[in-house]
């Protein structure tokens, strides 16, 4: 808290108002994620321009996972940014490597 005091203050960011999951394609456990390229989601969608624009995954690696269960949700001020954002995780859907169960 003393560093957000330091920077003008601590302030809880807006909440986006377009917010979309990207769910896994397949069942299996999280073996890696490519960071690079979930930073250029976050990045598509708004951030860090936008202080509500980003991504917010609960999943880890080693976790497990269902067919549709949502890897990470995408959080966007606009639906441009939300569709680009989309767009290129679609294209790229390792982002999360998910691999059979152990």
């Amino acid at each position: 808290m003393a560093i957000c005091e330091a920077q003008g203050g601590f302030s809880e960011p807006q909440a986006a108002p377009h917010i979309s999951p990207v769910s896994a394609s397949r069942t299996g456990r999280i073996q890696a994620i490519d960071n690079r390229r979930l930073v250029k989601v976050a990045k598509l969608a708004g951030a860090p321009g936008s202080a509500a624009a980003g991504i917010d995954s609960r999943v880890r690696i080693g976790d497990s996972v269902q067919a549709g269960e949502p890897l990470f949700h995408v959080h966007a001020r606009s639906p441009g940014e939300l569709e680009y954002a989309l767009d290129y995780a679609s294209a790229h859907p390792d982002i999360f490597e998910i691999g059979a169960e152990q």
